[in-house]
């Protein structure tokens, strides 16, 4: 976000700090969230179920999940909003990302007659963060070295065909993949704020030293 004249730059590195942590919980909530309720939902098989069997409705983790799903959503609106600054791109990537995890929370497995609207935006889902690690470091992303774009190329593969089979592939493996897929985008998702992060110190540091730099010299003109 185009920082304006009138705020503090101090306050302007506190919300992107916070917006990143932010990030981060919401994305480690989502993680621990389903690895903990596959275990207490009786007869659930990560290995054969996706993640949204854990949000529908009558299951006795519905309650729970969704309201993960709903935080994890508006982390990643709310990350969206700083990220770009650093990367346009992957900031739209993470913002529909948020988008699609409210519409499956809002329409989970099991409300209506037909699953397809909680389809539509888990594809929303799977499809930004897929795209999210080439979005970072191409071309005007946050990792801007050969090793992390060539790392982001293959991590996009595996995301992809992991997604593309857990949907269109044996159901024997559907839940397993998709929680490769998911999981690697998402650790992706955590390492992006912990750049961001860095960067931010790093801000504050020159920031500082300018500052220090300006009033060294102020005191050299009053001698």
């Amino acid at each position: 976000m185009p920082r304006r004249d009138s705020e503090d730059p101090a306050v302007t590195n506190n919300k992107k700090q916070w917006a990143a942590l932010f990030s981060m919980a919401g994305t480690t909530t989502f993680i621990a969230g389903w690895i903990i309720l596959g275990f207490q939902l009786h007869n659930y098989s990560p290995r054969t179920e996706p993640i949204s069997e854990l949000a529908r409705v009558g299951n006795g983790t519905h309650i729970a999940m969704t309201l993960i799903f709903i935080f994890f959503s508006i982390s990643s609106i709310v990350y969206s909003s700083v990220l770009r600054e650093y990367t346009k791109k992957g900031a739209i990537a993470i913002f529909f990302h948020g988008i699609g995890g409210l519409g499956a929370a809002a329409f989970p497995l099991g409300k209506y007659s037909s699953d397809v609207t909680h389809e539509f935006f888990a594809a929303m889902v799977y499809i930004s963060i897929a795209i999210f690690p080439l979005f970072t470091t191409f071309p005007d992303g946050i990792f801007n070295d050969r090793r992390k774009r060539r790392l982001s190329i293959g991590v996009y593969i595996v995301i992809s065909v992991a997604l593309i089979i857990s949907t269109f592939g044996p159901p024997a493996t559907f839940g397993l993949l998709q929680r490769v897929g998911l999981t690697l985008g998402d650790l992706w998702l955590l390492w992006s704020a912990r750049h961001v992060l860095q960067i931010i110190s790093r801000d504050r540091i020159a920031s500082a030293e300018i500052e220090n730099h300006r009033l060294r010299e102020l005191v050299k003109d009053e001698i």
